[in-house]
């Protein structure tokens, strides 16, 4: 995902994103401007943006948006998933199983987005560490197994499964 600012310092924020797409750069891109007259918003969405957000905005909308764009390049629109026993919903980051809520810890749920973008594919030790942690953290050897155990207690022992080596 590219956050595109219209008012680079090179002023060619539009031009840099049609020659993207001039190339059949598929990459999304959300325009973060100032400029917010019709016209601008127009020339911006028609440039081949994503989604257009005028400055200032409030973090959480930025958020809603980029999880709304997501979304739409992975197929599924719709922020409610339902696998199983368990409906999930993306936009406001809830589970609930069989009606009841599962609540999950920041990480907790960082994790669990991991599996559910790979459904039925081995995410290594690395890739998830990766995923919940900043490259400068300092991890405890056993970190990403505490963390997926406490994922299986909340969930079921059987949606999680470890494979070792």
């Amino acid at each position: 995902l590219i956050l595109l600012d219209l008012m680079l310092p090179d002023g060619l924020g539009i031009p840099f994103l049609r020659s993207r797409r001039a190339r059949d750069d598929t990459t999304p891109v959300i325009i973060l401007t100032a400029l917010d007259q019709i016209a601008e918003r127009i020339d911006g969405l028609n440039a081949g943006a994503d989604d257009y957000l005028v400055k200032p905005f409030d973090l959480t909308e930025l958020s809603a948006r980029i999880g709304s764009v997501a979304r739409r390049y992975s197929g599924n629109p719709n922020p409610l998933v339902r696998i199983g026993p368990f409906e999930i919903d993306l936009a406001v980051r809830s589970i609930r199983r069989d009606g009841r809520a599962i609540p999950l810890t920041a990480r907790e749920w960082v994790l669990f987005e991991a599996f559910l973008a790979r459904p039925n594919q081995v995410l290594s030790k690395a890739q998830l560490e990766e995923r919940l942690w900043s490259f400068d953290a300092e991890i405890e050897s056993n970190a990403i197994e505490v963390c997926v155990s406490r994922l299986r207690r909340k969930l079921d022992h059987a949606v999680i499964e470890t494979v070792r080596g």
